[in-house]
């Protein structure tokens, strides 16, 4: 049981990859799980650093929503309550009067307090790491969850680059010479197979103290032929991103502490998920196909998919001369913001190249239905423009006739 709905449905995921029987065992939210009951409950506490406790779990027993989710939580135990979290960061981030460090003082008085690193470095290290650590002569063997260290990671990593088919995604805040040489042999070896691969990294200027080593490295990766995509609001990931992972194909998913590209004396953990639909999940959690689509739009580095933000900036150049960067002399491109569309230049590394041109509204909509893009849901009706919450989007206009709620992103490739 956990308060996050992404925290349920990852777990689920992982249940159903390991073959569980989620009737005997369910991940659930608090909320879906009221009126229901269980012999044993563990209640999964993801809070942790860097981020602030959160709205759904800090607050007292009394008059507070987390007060009473928490209660439900525990209520639902017919024998044992089992609290998962960092007992650290609990002490240290939580009010005395959280129900939450409450219930954890009183399981440390009355009850058993087990430190994770004993478990894990039993039934984790024998039980998962072994069987996926290639011994002299044998292949690498699958298994679906397998939490791993600095000192065992990167042997396994490359022997996952061996055997990439069509694609590989690393998101690595930092970039360091040392570490990147080593893993220089594999990525080329990969490379030669015709497989794509993607680095998704912070601007020099946001890489600390190395910032003009990084800058060099940068290059270096995109002379070799490695799609670097700089972290900017153009391709909607934050320019400071602190998330470490790793995605090959769809066979494997690495997440947690370690910067792949940077480390180096320090001790780190990542979780290697081969579980389809457990990547599944996180892939859609962490927008991945979404950044790299983005990037693929500005950049026009897939030339085998053309996205709709692509379509309508073809048609408007046929109509209009957008013109160029004033800084680099790059022609400027269609861009999916945030809120809105806009011609801006497709030089990601040069941050001086911020210009933001707006589009016009009216040409967007008239290029958009000389597109005539056929309504994927309905396969009767075409695509028009329209604005949402969420920015402009298109949407089918057969809406009022048929109530048809077709929708397609700018940033989407049409399938025909």
């Amino acid at each position: 049981m956990t308060p996050y709905s992404a925290q349920a449905q990852l777990l689920s995921k992982i249940l159903e990859d390991e073959h569980i029987d989620q009737k005997r065992v369910m991940a659930s939210t608090i909320h879906r799980f009221q009126g229901n009951e269980r012999n044993c409950v563990i209640f999964d506490l993801v809070e942790g650093q860097p981020f602030a406790p959160g709205i759904l779990t800090r607050g007292p027993f009394i008059d507070s929503e987390p007060g009473k989710l928490i209660t439900v939580a525990i209520s639902r135990a017919e024998g044992k309550f089992i609290l998962v979290g960092n007992g650290r960061y609990i002490r240290s981030r939580f009010n005395t009067n959280d129900a939450i460090f409450q219930i954890m003082e009183k399981i440390g008085k009355n009850g058993e307090t087990i430190d994770a690193l004993s478990i894990l470095s039993l039934s984790f290290k024998s039980e998962i790491e072994r069987p996926i650590i290639p011994r002299a002569g044998r292949q690498l063997s699958i298994c679906s969850l397998a939490i791993l260290n600095e000192k065992n990671f990167y042997d396994i990593f490359l022997q996952d680059l061996k055997t990439a088919k069509s694609s590989v995604v690393i998101f690595s805040p930092f970039v360091a010479r040392k570490r990147l040489r080593s893993l220089i042999n594999g990525l080329k070896f990969s490379m030669k197979k015709g497989i794509k691969i993607y680095v998704v990294t912070r601007h020099p200027d946001h890489q600390g103290t190395s910032k003009l080593e990084a800058g060099k490295l940068i290059e270096k990766m995109r002379k070799m032929g490695i799609n670097v995509v700089i972290a900017s609001k153009k391709i909607g990931f934050h320019e400071k991103f602190h998330e470490k992972i790793a995605m090959i194909d769809n066979s494997v998913f690495y997440y947690g502490s370690m910067n792949i590209l940077s480390q180096s004396n320090s001790s780190e953990s990542m979780l290697a998920f081969r579980g389809r639909r457990a990547i599944e999940e996180l892939a859609k959690n962490f927008d991945i196909k979404r950044v790299i689509r983005k990037y693929q739009n500005i950049t026009g580095d897939d030339s085998s998919r053309i996205s709709i933000v692509q379509m309508v900036g073809k048609k408007l150049l046929e109509s209009i001369g957008p013109g160029t960067c004033p800084k680099c002399g790059k022609e400027l491109v269609l861009i999916k913001g945030d809120n809105s569309l806009y011609f801006g230049c497709p030089n990601l590394l040069d941050r001086k190249c911020n210009i933001q041109k707006k589009a016009d509204r009216v040409l967007i909509r008239q290029a958009v239905l000389s597109l005539k893009l056929k309504c994927e849901k309905c396969r009767s009706g075409h695509m028009v423009y329209r604005d949402g919450r969420l920015g402009p989007f298109l949407g089918c206009d057969q809406y009022r006739i048929s109530n048809c709620r077709g929708i397609m992103r700018f940033d989407d490739t049409p399938s025909d």
